[in-house]
């Protein structure tokens, strides 16, 4: 059984309504994407993963989902590879319980929708950042 989730995206220039279904089976990660002229489905071993597969393919067509995981902001840590949750995450600050979102969780604020690649950098200078202000 697929759970859906109702999501918004932003293409440029309008907003258009969007839906993700997701299944877990066989140790794969199966999701769905459809707009009213965009299907996509793809699998993928971890959640995480198989957005940032799906935004991979919306990214040269301009398209951007507002859910958690497609913040700036937002990354999995290592040992939540396989779940549903990652950390919102602050700058010099280590990613706490409090921090946890729902990847898919729909967000509204499209200045904090980021490409893969700059989550990707984000993610590093943050941990840069967070390494460089520990007392050992």
């Amino acid at each position: 059984m697929m759970k859906q989730y109702p999501l918004m995206c932003h293409n440029g220039s309008v907003y258009l309504d969007a839906v993700i279904s997701i299944a877990s089976g066989h140790g794969k990660i199966q999701l769905k994407f459809d707009t009213q002229d965009i299907h996509i489905e793809l699998e993928e071993d971890y959640p995480f993963f198989a957005l940032i597969s799906l935004r991979r393919i919306l990214e040269p067509q301009g398209i951007r989902i507002l859910c958690k995981g497609s913040r700036l902001d937002v990354y999995p840590s290592s040992f939540m590879a396989t779940s549903f949750k990652a950390y919102k995450l602050e700058m010099g600050k280590p990613g706490a319980r409090e921090d946890l979102c729902f990847i898919f969780d729909p967000t509204d604020d499209l200045s904090m929708i980021a490409t893969v690649d700059e989550q990707w950098e984000y993610w590093l200078r943050w941990r840069g950042d967070f390494f460089r202000t520990q007392e050992y």
